[in-house]
């Protein structure tokens, strides 16, 4: 990527195979298959948590805000706040730049999707 991407530009790269996975029965008739939708069609829903951010993928009208109960769990978690960690907040990933980020690089970051996929995004390198 580069300083002028958006965040959402990396997650349409991401390619997971949870999100192939056909969600009806098909096991009656196999070749229903190829014609039954994908998970990735059904649940656009995703997010990355870099630096106590939820950068949030809302760009299909079905998508929903997952953020949005951590950041409540956060607020009412007295052991959450005690730690230093303050509470997270959340933006649209299409609304950021990589430029416009600070990240530590070789630092473990987080990015959701389908619910409950998640996958661990490091950033090496910096130019």
């Amino acid at each position: 990527v580069i300083g002028s991407q958006s965040l959402s530009e990396l997650r349409d790269k991401i390619e997971c195979f949870s999100d192939e996975v056909v969600t009806t029965e098909c096991s009656s008739n196999p070749d229903m298959v190829s014609s039954e939708p994908r998970a990735t069609e059904i649940s656009t829903s995703a997010f990355f948590f870099i630096e106590n951010v939820f950068y949030n993928d809302m760009r299909h009208l079905l998508c929903k805000d997952y953020s949005k109960i951590i950041i409540d769990w956060a607020k009412k978690n007295s052991e959450w706040v005690d730690k230093g960690l303050g509470v997270p907040s959340s933006k649209l990933m299409t609304e950021v730049k990589f430029i416009d980020l600070k990240i530590r690089l070789g630092y473990p970051y987080l990015f959701c999707h389908q619910g409950d996929c998640e996958h661990l995004i490091i950033f090496q390198d910096l130019r």
